[in-house]
């Protein structure tokens, strides 16, 4: 961040100045003009140890002597710039009981009040250009049918025209493959008796997923706004240059690993994705990510004091005119924070709606890529060919569900087909499947409240099957119209108490909880 536009926001409430510094004191100086500084210093030069504007100045001459220091700094040569602004920093009183900003409360400050310039085009295609789209199946030709995009042709496009060729080659691939299967499915006796229930589930995880709500947790105090990392790390360098502290600072995100070596998406901020569900289920979701505890890389780390997540609708969010896009998560490492046991226990559907041995049997798996089998059937995942952008968000979201559940029918009944009857229904993985798949699907003409949450969690097992979808919004995201949700054993804010308190007192309360 420039020093000056950092300067400019750090000073809007100090409330006078006194020069540490014979220099900086001098380089403010030479802006003023002569009415100007016998406005703020009764017209003698401004001077080290004095305070600026003197007693009886009249009204609006700390506004003015604020922006006269922040020319200074604009006009300064280049190598000069840091430190002239942190000696005018230094120079600023604030209120009490912290009349001198620390780092924390640089940060704090800085993270609250930026307005970094839209840059949507920019950060759709540094997303649009990460190392994991780089052999994306549109550059490859198909048998006779040449690329659908040359990589010359790609390399000529906005970054907003990028990810959206992305978008619609992924979501035509999953098109095409439900075509292609739903044609086997209409000729064969067997397979076609399932087709009404992959119908059920399709509609049923379309009308689950337009009234998605969209959650970002964090473990520290927000306020004002979410902040993507790479405007996170350029706080934090300005915080160390304007406060002259090269003491190490908490980690600017805890963003997960396939965003960290896969997609460039520092641009953005993160929120994950649920399905419309009851609210005790969805208090349950959003209370268990990892992300609300102390320490998100510990699986036992006690949820934080101050843990919140932010919620919204994610059709108020993901909107036109705002760069979005959805990764669907695959469900091996879908925060890239399991070990391989977890990773194979949900590609294979353990679960209470699946039974202890799930449904499917796990082939390989590595992050960004795995397969795993349901009967002879492939189950393959790539999240090159799983991210979305824009119009495409909805129908992605209930087509990538349809696929797999059309896969899971073919290999399972033809695997059962192929084998001796089981003892009992439960034995068989294609029961359990069709099991879970009615109880998600069939709403129940007089349906009691356990009911209700009966079928949202068969419904949210069905899902959690295929994916685990994470939003990404070119950021920031403003606050105003989020919904808090404060997780059991975090303590709330009290908005209340801390508007009576003057705002840097509030500031200092705060400062710790700056980081997001």
């Amino acid at each position: 961040m420039p020093p000056d536009q950092a300067l400019r926001l750090l000073l809007s409430d100090c409330q006078s100045i006194r020069f540490s510094d014979k220099t900086a004191a001098a380089a403010v100086n030479a802006r003023l003009s002569p009415e100007e500084r016998t406005q703020i210093s009764g017209g003698k030069p401004l001077t080290k140890d004095n305070n600026y504007p003197k007693d009886g100045s009249p009204e609006g001459s700390i506004e003015l002597l604020r922006e006269r220091m922040v020319q200074a700094v604009q006009a300064a040569k280049d190598k000069d710039k840091e430190g002239l602004a942190r000696d005018l920093l230094a120079s600023a009183r604030f209120p009490a009981p912290n009349t001198t900003l620390t780092k924390e409360l640089i940060e704090h400050k800085l993270c609250r009040t930026i307005q970094p310039a839209e840059r949507n085009d920019a950060d759709a295609g540094r997303l649009a250009d990460s190392p994991v789209f780089a052999e994306h199946p549109m550059f490859k030709a198909h048998g006779t049918e040449p690329a659908a995009v040359t990589r010359e042709e790609f390399a000529g496009y906005t970054g907003e025209q990028k990810l959206d060729a992305i978008s619609r080659q992924n979501l035509q691939g999953m098109r095409d493959e439900i075509r292609q299967l739903k044609a086997e499915f209409q000729a064969d006796t067997g397979l076609r008796t399932y087709l009404p229930a992959v119908e059920k589930t399709r509609e049923a995880v379309a009308e689950r997923y337009s009234g998605a709500i969209v959650a970002h947790a964090s473990n520290r105090h927000i306020e004002g706004q979410l902040l993507c990392t790479r405007d996170r790390q350029d706080i934090q360098a300005t915080c160390a240059t304007l406060s002259g502290s090269r003491e190490k600072m908490d980690k600017a995100t805890n963003t997960a690993a396939m965003n960290t070596n896969h997609l460039d998406s520092h641009d953005f901020v993160f929120f994950n994705v649920y399905p419309k569900m009851g609210q005790e289920l969805t208090n349950s979701v959003l209370n268990s990510t990892r992300y609300l505890k102390t320490d998100p890389g510990l699986a036992r780390s006690a949820i934080a004091p101050d843990a919140q997540s932010f919620v919204m609708g994610l059709d108020a969010l993901a909107k036109p005119g705002r760069v979005c896009a959805i990764a669907l998560r695959d469900p091996a490492y879908p925060c890239g924070g399991t070990d391989d046991d977890q990773a194979r226990a949900r590609l294979a559907g353990g679960s209470q709606h699946f039974g202890r041995d799930g449904v499917s049997s796990v082939t390989s798996q590595s992050q960004c890529n795995f397969s795993r089998r349901f009967g002879a059937v492939e189950d393959r995942y790539n999240t090159s060919e799983r991210v979305f952008s824009g119009k495409h968000i909805q129908e992605a979201l209930a087509a990538n569900v349809e696929l797999g559940v059309l896969r899971a029918y073919k290999g399972l009944h033809q695997d059962q087909a192929a084998k001796p009857a089981p003892t009992t229904p439960d034995e068989s993985p294609l029961y359990r499947f069709q099991k879970t798949v009615h109880t998600a699907t069939t709403v129940g003409a007089s349906e009691t409240p356990e009911q209700t949450e009966q079928r949202d969690k068969a419904m949210l097992a069905l899902i959690k099957l295929y994916q685990y979808p994470q939003l990404m919004v070119s950021g920031p995201v403003q606050l105003q119209d989020a919904q808090v949700h404060q997780p059991k054993g975090a303590v709330a804010w009290q908005d209340s108490q801390a508007a009576a308190q003057p705002e840097q007192q509030q500031e200092a309360t705060r400062a710790v909880h700056a980081r997001h």
